[in-house]
């Protein structure tokens, strides 16, 4: 099973070591940190993706790098921090762009 893990944390949390923890334990996952991505760039809508070159976005910003791995996992965990009922910016684009 390939488990991918996204991580949109800035600051180390207790709930993000344990998860972290609990799956270096396990085979066949891959972790990104999100944040040191180059800052992910909204969706433009220009369904690049979808028609052109399916699940390769057009925006060269670093999120290409981890979009093969995310389409071809089983599970995937996204750590955030919830704040005002909403992920924050760099995990919403990320999100965003994989629709």
């Amino acid at each position: 099973m390939r488990i991918t893990i996204l991580n949109g944390c800035k600051d180390e949390s207790h709930i993000q070591n344990e998860t972290l923890h609990f799956f270096e334990k396990k085979s066949g996952f891959e972790k990104y940190n999100l944040i040191n991505l180059d800052s992910i760039k909204p969706c433009m809508g220009c369904d690049y993706c979808q028609t052109i070159n399916p699940g390769k976005c057009a925006t060269k910003d670093g999120q290409n790098e981890i979009l093969k791995q995310y389409i071809s996992s089983d599970k995937v965990i996204i750590i955030t921090p919830i704040k005002f009922g909403c992920s924050n910016s760099v995990t919403k684009n990320f999100i965003d762009r994989t629709e």
